[in-house]
């Protein structure tokens, strides 16, 4: 791949390939079995990055697993922009699948078969009987399309993989209860060809082997594949929705703006709309400049207009832009995507004197490459085969009968331009989506917000009606002056998930920049000669037990009963033991090199090859050693002492690399699993919002006010909507006549106070809810104190972790209090500050559900 996948893609790559190389290969051992297999992400998680990924090495392999040229893609949608958009992430993403490879199938289209060693793009509409230029034959086609399919199908067995993108789409049946044209290539069907005479053939396609189907929504595709009119095995593919949030790809927030007047604010808003743009504009500058250049974005507003919409109503939206920013004064930077018009010719004035504008038309899939365009008119076109992560503002002047069409729309701009979030103090708002809904209510807006908070694809939190506001004059500037020292901890940088995988990225990479060896020969050769070297005299160390297993799993045994025939009674219990067969053999070597991290398996075979070792005996000893974890952790431990070592060696030659270089480096020095240490910093303004949806979801209402926080509006009130848990330690904080201010901490990497944790295998960060500032004799007391729901599943973890950092910071915090209410409706705290031993950090690390809490608690527990 030309770039580097984030953890949560390379998982899912890796298991889908997986998934489906087992998947041709138990088609291969058996025609009857057919399987589907079912990726899913949220929207704006990369799906067509994580498919290239996996069609990348199907075609051409990797280190542990054999290329398969042969294989032909059929990737299916039911929407052409979208074939063409992901046409061009697939070559723009893979460094080995080239543009020759990709074909998308036009009316010129006429073969047999689909050739092998390709992907080509179709949308389910050729294959509609109205499509006469791709299924009907005669003088201008020799083939129809479902012949082909028929035909490869045939052919080509587990050699031919169809894709179904947005696959929660079409996968079904009609309402009419007939098979989807997507149904019949999955399920294969009886299809009537019919010539330019009317002569109409038979054919009968059989059923496709293997699918895989990439959708943010699963459950239609999964409930389809279930109901089947042919047995289909189904695997599930999930990416891990903590990982893909903590990725930064997927913006975090989506402040929805809307009047709480009855006038019209049409004009208003789009004008307000413009002015978010410039501001953006400006803060992506600034960050251009920081960047050298890099991070050059370019951001874009989405204006969405009713159907029936005049020249003369787009005029006045023009008008209005212009007028505003002089962002739009370059005659290409307002397009529109009226799929019924060329252009669209309007009048505006400036300064007095009248000029006439042509509106350009643009294609959606377009808009992200060309930066000339700043904003985009449009009506519905842009929801389906468009993604734009530039477009970061949007006003809808649309009724609010359509808050499903919007919800879909801002499906579509929810990934960060940069593939990365923007964490520095002040820039938080280019990881958000602004939205203006002029046109609707409070009630209306409920539905909107609802919508999104209960659409499963979009995994991005809701603001309504944000403000921003400044720091609290009445909160002594010394409290700031502390909150900006204090400490706390960004997660680790683990794009590696072992010490083996870091080494063998370190060592191409290096040899990639040119760096020099010390020992003389290539990183990569040098990395490859320690890990055989650690599997063999890992195999010398523990020869007995590894020849003891892999003896065992040379044969394969079973017992046998006879009975007599006519009692039926049980005569006798036979042992027997054959050979395991080739097959299963086959099993045992992908098994390791499942298990065995990166090459290692593929690299000790071929120097046990290279030895004269038979390659039966090979197998079963790699498998034996890929089951023992004493191998795992020899093979861990050395590959870090490796990693150190060449650190330490050539670190003078390193820092002449680019900056660019010297950052990817960077993320594989880091130690797997430590996080970094960091201070707070707080900025001189947070957007916060001031209203939310209420319980019944059909109203809005607004936020209570909280005097104090070191954050304020002009009155001196800061809007907040805390648990009741929170709220009982607000109030008792408030009467306390010591308290200075306090500060609700956001989960927010540029502005709140973190501490890193780790919960299956996921690097998380827990953002305690409530920093608290008392005055003492001794000066400013700093308390941390953190309500949290005990009966959930993240607690132990989530504890744990800030145990572990008050004791690594013992001094800087009076108090970190972690609290429950308890069944008697009594707020307990247990403060985590102070303690000279693990005790209590293990207690809470061994307590596993609420009651063990409640007796931890009531131990080492007071009332708040």
């Amino acid at each position: 791949m030309k770039f580097t996948l984030a953890d949560y893609q390379a998982e899912v790559s890796t298991r889908a390939l997986r998934e489906v190389r087992e998947a041709m290969d138990r088609y291969r051992g058996d025609s009857t079995r057919l399987s589907a297999v079912g990726v899913t992400a949220p929207t704006g998680a990369g799906k067509t990055v994580i498919a290239a990924s996996m069609l990348e090495n199907l075609y051409f392999g990797s280190a542990t697993e054999p290329s398969n040229r042969p294989l032909t893609v059929l990737w299916v949608t039911d929407n052409a922009d979208l074939n063409e958009q992901s046409k061009e992430k697939i070559e723009a993403a893979s460094d080995q699948i080239t543009g020759q490879m990709l074909q998308t199938v036009d009316s010129q289209f006429d073969q047999r078969t689909f050739d092998t060693g390709m992907v080509y793009f179709l949308n389910v509409q050729k294959l509609g009987s109205g499509a006469t230029k791709h299924v009907k034959i005669g003088d201008s086609r020799r083939y129809s399309l479902w012949e082909t399919i028929g035909r490869t199908i045939e052919e080509r067995g587990a050699d031919f993989l169809i894709v179904i993108d947005e696959a929660h789409r079409r996968s079904g049946e009609a309402e009419s209860k007939k098979p989807t044209i997507l149904r019949r290539i999955i399920d294969g069907a009886r299809i009537e060809v019919k010539d330019e005479n009317g002569v109409i053939r038979v054919v009968f396609n059989q059923p496709t082997p293997v699918i895989v189907g990439i959708s943010a929504t699963p459950q239609k595709f999964n409930e389809a594949m279930k109901d089947n009119k042919v047995q289909r095995t189904l695997a599930t593919v999930v990416a891990d929705e903590e990982k893909v949030r903590a990725s930064g790809l997927i913006k975090a927030r989506i402040d929805v703006n809307y009047t709480v007047d009855d006038q019209s604010t049409d004009d208003t808003l789009v004008r307000e709309a413009v002015r978010v743009l410039s501001r953006f504009d400006q803060l992506w500058e600034a960050q251009r400049i920081a960047s050298e250049g890099r991070d050059d974005v370019k951001p874009l507003l989405v204006v969405q207009v009713p159907d029936k919409v005049s020249a003369a109503k787009i005029g006045e939206i023009v008008q209005s832009m212009t007028e505003t920013w002089d962002g739009f004064d370059h005659p290409d930077s307002i397009a529109h995507a009226f799929s019924e018009t060329p252009s669209i010719e309007v009048t505006t004035t400036k300064n007095g004197l009248k000029f006439t504008r042509s509106i350009s038309h643009m294609a959606p899939q377009d808009v992200t490459k060309d930066h000339r365009v700043r904003a985009v008119i449009f009506k519905t076109a842009l929801t389906t085969g468009w993604d734009c992560p530039r477009a970061e503002v949007m006003v809808s002047l649309r009724s609010a009968v359509e808050f499903t069409a919007i919800a879909q729309l801002i499906g579509r701009m929810v990934r960060t331009p940069l593939a990365r979030s923007v964490d520095e103090p002040g820039f938080e708002d280019l990881n958000s989506v602004t939205l203006y809904l002029p046109r609707y209510k409070a009630d209306e807006v409920a539905k909107v917000v609802s919508s999104f908070v209960d659409d499963e694809t979009i995994k991005t939190g809701v603001v309504i009606n944000p403000i921003t506001i400044g720091r609290n004059p009445t909160v002594p500037d010394e409290v700031f002056d502390l909150a900006n020292r204090l400490p706390k901890e960004l997660k680790p940088l683990r794009r590696y998930h072992n010490n083996v995988s870091r080494l063998v990225a370190l060592a191409v990479k290096l040899d990639n920049y040119g760096v020099t060896s010390p020992s003389g020969e290539d990183f990569s050769d040098e990395a490859e000669a320690l890990l055989v070297g650690v599997m063999d005299a890992e195999y010398r160390r523990l020869k007995v037990s590894l020849d003891e297993i892999a003896k065992s799993l040379l044969v394969a045994s079973f017992a046998t009963k006879t009975y007599e025939t006519l009692a039926g009674t049980e005569m006798a219990v036979t042992a027997q033991s054959v050979a395991t067969s080739v097959n299963n053999l086959a099993e045992l070597q992908r098994e390791s090199a499942r298990k065995l991290p990166d090459a290692v398996a593929a690299w000790t075979e071929r120097d046990l090859l290279g030895a004269g070792m038979e390659e039966r005996e090979i197998i079963v000893r790699i498998a034996a050693m890929a089951r023992t974890e004493s191998v795992h952790h020899a093979l861990e431990k050395e590959s870090e002492r490796l990693i150190a070592s060449w650190q330490t060696q050539i670190g003078s030659e390193v820092s002449l690399l680019s900056a660019k270089q010297q950052q990817e480096l960077n993320t594989i020095w880091h130690p797997a699993g430590k996080p970094q240490l960091d201070v707070l910093a707080l900025p001189d303004t947070i957007k916060v919002r001031t209203k939310k949806v209420a319980a019944d979801k059909a109203s809005v209402k607004d936020l209570p006010l909280w005097p104090k926080h070191l954050y304020a509006t002009a009155k001196g009130t800061f809007p907040e909507d805390p648990t009741s848990w929170e709220e009982g330690v607000l109030k008792s904080e408030l009467q306390r006549e010591s308290l200075l201010g306090w500060y609700r901490n956001p989960p927010s990497p540029a502005n709140g106070l973190s501490v890193s944790y780790t919960q299956q295998d996921v690097d998380k960060s827990l953002y305690p809810d409530l920093v608290f500032f008392h005055t003492t004799e001794d000066g400013i007391a700093v308390d941390i104190v953190d309500p949290h729901n005990h009966a959930l599943g993240d607690t132990s973890a989530k504890w744990a972790a800030l145990a572990r950092f008050a004791q690594e910071q013992d001094g800087v915090f009076r108090r970190v209090s972690i609290v429950i209410k308890n069944k008697a409706g009594q707020l307990k705290a247990i403060n985590l500050a102070g303690q000279a031993t693990d005790k209590l950090h293990d207690e809470i690390l061994a307590a596993s559900n609420l009651e063990d809490f409640e007796a931890l608690f009531e131990t080492h527990g007071s009332n708040y």
